[in-house]
């Protein structure tokens, strides 16, 4: 018989053929192939080779591979173990020993000014914190303060007491943007933020916001909406309060909407008149305060009552909103 069988279908079926999987016919062209062709009797002598163990060298080479892979996985944990240790070390540092900048109104500061001599005490609002440090900045008489706290440890006081001398006779003291001290008067946190939003302008509708905000006119009087005037002089602020009030809590109210009137009247430039509309026992009023009364009642040009930090202090001390109302008049 002659053979025509390529080696490439004789090589597919000689896994077959060592496990007699082929029939006689199909026997007979192989052997015949593999009669002639060295190549495909190589082939076949190697498949049927049995399974050899690795020799010994071998065995040394995989032995040695497992080793290095073996030390690798404990390099990469100590390295990842030596990470984590730094990690908590710089951790804890920062959290009890060098600390972070701690914002004002976190910290109890009082200050008393001697001249050109500071002398600070304060501590940490938190319980869990304490001072770590006390830095001072200074630029033509006016003092910053800015205190750095840490977690509660072993480490620090929970208080401090320091005197700083200055270059020139001071003549403000801050905490961070806090005025707590201007020209011999002791400033409040209210005064302080409410300062710091004067402006000039009535149609500056945000800016007009943050002056309501800090005095905190939503937490006594409730929400409410607004209309500005602009027109013509005077300049109003209306403000349309949105929840009624009761016989039992509309003089409280009216006492709380002139104060707040005063010291608006004070911080806006150009703001000439404010006016509230509301509601008390089921009937509508409205009530207007004017630059006018707001300076009788200032004993001084109400302007001039918002024109620096210790005369605005005085001012919200006769209106009575320093230690200012935190509720509506319902819960006073």
């Amino acid at each position: 018989m002659k053979n025509k069988m390529p080696c490439e279908l004789i090589r597919d079926l000689l896994p077959s053929y060592i496990d007699h999987l082929t029939s006689e016919v199909t026997n007979l062209y192989i052997e015949e192939h593999l009669a002639e062709c060295e190549e495909c009797c190589r082939i076949l002598g190697v498949m049927r080779e049995p399974y050899r163990e690795p020799e010994e060298k071998e065995k040394q080479e995989i032995d040695f591979l497992k080793k290095i892979k073996k030390r690798t996985k404990i390099t990469v944990l100590r390295s990842m173990l030596a990470v984590m240790a730094v990690c908590g070390i710089i951790w804890f540092a920062k959290v009890f020993i060098f600390g972070t900048c701690a914002y004002s109104e976190y910290m109890d500061c009082s200050v008393r000014v001697d001249g050109n001599q500071l002398t600070v005490s304060g501590s940490a609002g938190d319980n869990d914190l304490e001072i770590a440090g006390v830095r001072y900045s200074e630029e033509d008489g006016v003092i910053t303060i800015s205190f750095r706290c840490v977690q509660k440890g072993p480490f620090y006081s929970g208080s401090i007491t320091e005197t700083y001398s200055a270059e020139k006779e001071i003549t403000e003291v801050r905490v961070d943007n806090r005025i707590v001290w201007y020209r011999g008067k002791v400033i409040s946190s209210v005064t302080s933020n409410v300062y710091h939003t004067k402006h000039l302008y009535i149609g500056n509708m945000p800016e007009n916001i943050r002056t309501a905000n800090a005095l905190h006119i939503e937490k006594v009087l409730g929400d409410f909406t607004n209309e500005l005037q602009t027109g013509k002089e005077p300049y109003e602020w209306k403000l349309i309060l949105q929840e009624p009030f009761t016989s039992q809590e509309i003089l409280t109210a009216k006492e709380a909407m002139r104060s707040y009137a005063y010291v608006m009247l004070a911080v806006i430039d150009n703001l000439g008149k404010v006016s509230y509309e509301y509601t008390a026992d089921q009937e509508e009023y409205t009530m207007s305060i004017t630059s006018e009364e707001a300076s009788e009642f200032a004993g001084e040009n109400i302007k001039a009552a918002g024109a620096d930090a210790a005369s605005l202090e005085r001012l919200l001390e006769k209106a009575g909103l320093v230690g200012v109302r935190c509720a509506k008049p319902a819960d006073m």
